[in-house]
């Protein structure tokens, strides 16, 4: 689920967007699991709302970091892309100089 999400929302965005958009779609889909967890738990075992509010809580904790970790990989595989580009540019340059 998270890796066509990350192709449609975060791929085919301009450039100075990605990070953003990474950021934001790592919290959410980590929010949504927690409050999936937090509703199947309460329907099912009949856990008190207090419980649910811990788990949402924790797992909105562990999506912040992990959504920053993904987010420095976004920001790093931009920069890679950049060099690349520009290497291949100036391979061009040169080959037409010659």
């Amino acid at each position: 689920m998270r890796l066509p999400c990350v192709r449609f929302l975060v791929g085919q965005a301009a450039y100075e967007h990605q990070v953003k958009r990474q950021v934001i779609l790592e919290l959410t889909l980590f929010l949504v699991v927690s409050l999936g967890l937090t509703m199947y738990n309460s329907a099912v075992y009949d856990f008190p709302l207090e419980s649910g509010l811990k788990i949402v809580l924790g797992c909105g904790a562990l999506g912040f970091f992990a959504a920053m970790d993904l987010a420095l990989a976004r920001e790093r595989f931009i920069y890679e892309e950049f060099i690349r580009i520009a290497r291949e540019f100036a391979d061009r340059e040169e080959a037409a100089a010659a």
